[in-house]
């Protein structure tokens, strides 16, 4: 019997040992056989930055750069279009919807985008949402009313 509790706490410590080694070299092994990948095993990770005499750490962000310029939230139009523009990283997916309509677009090699939305009467709800494809897909809503004359 005590042969047996010992040949299971051998097994146990070397299995410990394994998944213990394996944690800790991970982060330096899988970027050398995924290197496509490595952006992803590094997300939200600390990135060390040279400014000079000293290191400056920041936070990688995904949706820096996505802004949605207009309409402005909660506006009033008697127009039943409005253009719903803004930048973004260059070349990348977006999707605008409303209640009744989704289009998908693509920002220019500027970054920039821009297309027109069809409103119908009273309040309407525009969401455009940033597809990067290395984060969670980031939403902005605006809320626009369409008043009669």
């Amino acid at each position: 019997m005590d042969r047996e509790k010992l040949i299971t706490l051998c097994i146990g410590l070397l299995i410990g040992i394994a998944l213990a080694g394996a944690y800790l070299l991970a982060p330096k092994v899988l970027p050398q056989f995924f290197p496509k990948h490595e952006k992803l095993l590094t997300l939200g990770k600390p990135t060390n930055q040279k400014t000079g005499p000293e290191e400056k750490t920041t936070v990688t962000d995904p949706t820096i750069g996505f802004k949605l310029l207009t309409p402005e939230n909660n506006t009033t139009t008697k127009d039943y279009t409005i253009s719903v523009s803004g930048t973004a990283a260059p070349s990348s997916k977006l999707l605008v919807s409303t209640l009744t309509d989704e289009k998908a677009i693509v920002a220019g090699e500027d970054g920039k985008f821009s297309t027109l939305v069809k409103l119908e009467d009273g309040q309407n709800i525009i969401t455009v949402v940033y597809l990067n494809p290395s984060s969670k897909p980031h939403p902005e809503t605006r809320a626009i009313t369409v008043i009669e004359d």
